[in-house]
């Protein structure tokens, strides 16, 4: 068997926000380089349909979609397993927080926050920076007691935090349904036994609850769209912890949300991505 390998000379960190819409496509999996990431497609279900789709994800992040150098090549079957257990190592966000996969050992120490991973189609392992500045985030405003939802929530990995660190009771949604498939098979790996309620969806799907912490690591249009939704769904006081931000764009989501009754409290920069923390007041 052969797959087409397609090289997209792109900085591999715009594949938090467009990962799920190219495994929709097809793919069957993907490479992270330096300044670089690969897609791969089994040579029968590649199409040149297909990459003007691609092109069409890439372009609200880069100025020139079309002007990218995008090669391909032929390459014979490989375990994709194997290939993920090379690149996939224990990871440790904070002196607290370590990410491992589950095929690693960790024996986590007393106050510890140790996530087990199985790392799917579903982004979410802590090596993307916006998804280590929640976690640190969330590290530092988090509360045993917290009616926590997680929106966007793909590997479960911000939820399966919350859980750890004391939260009354979970909510957490994703559009994707194979992310979710693999948020539940987090949830079983880490043995969580409060309240969790993970289905596929959006957030207008959500009535009659309320929450003291928000946490949406997702595109800049889309934490826009939501900020009404946010609004009806904080309780007095709450917070929001919102990234998948670039510097450029933080400005906006935080006045959308200021208009709506949120403050900012603390931005977080890593490289060119921020997050925030709103507090409803």
């Amino acid at each position: 068997m052969f797959w087409q390998k397609i090289i997209i000379p792109v900085k591999p960190q715009i594949l938090e926000h467009i990962a799920s819409s190219i495994f929709n496509l097809g793919a069957s999996g993907l490479e992270e380089g330096n300044d670089f990431f690969y897609v791969y497609f089994h040579q029968s279900s590649w199409s040149a349909k297909k990459l003007e789709i691609l092109r069409g994800l890439i372009e609200p992040f880069i100025a020139d979609a079309d002007a990218i150098d995008i090669r391909f090549e032929a390459v014979p079957d490989q375990n994709w397993n194997e290939s993920w257990k090379e690149n996939f190592k224990t990871l440790r966000v904070s002196e607290r927080i370590i990410i491992y996969p589950e095929w690693e050992t960790y024996q986590p120490q007393k106050d510890e926050y140790a996530i087990i991973i199985s790392p799917k189609m579903a982004f979410g392992t802590g090596h993307h920076e916006t998804t280590r500045m929640v976690l640190l985030l969330m590290e530092k405003y988090c509360q045993p007691g917290m009616r926590y939802l997680d929106a966007g929530t793909g590997s479960g990995i911000l939820a399966l935090l919350a859980a750890k660190m004391g939260a009354s009771a979970i909510v957490a949604f994703d559009n994707d349904p194979v992310a979710m498939e693999n948020c539940r098979e987090n949830f079983d790996l880490n043995k969580i036994d409060i309240p969790a309620q993970l289905f596929t969806g959006t957030l207008d799907q959500i009535h009659e609850q309320r929450f003291d912490l928000i946490t949406a690591n997702i595109e800049r249009n889309v934490l826009m769209e939501m900020a009404s939704d946010l609004h009806r769904l904080i309780l007095p006081g709450g917070l929001a912890i919102l990234s998948g931000l670039l510097d450029r764009d933080a400005g906006k989501v935080a006045a959308l949300h200021r208009a709506k009754g949120w403050n900012l409290i603390e931005e977080m920069h890593d490289k060119e991505w921020m997050a925030l923390v709103l507090r409803y007041e």
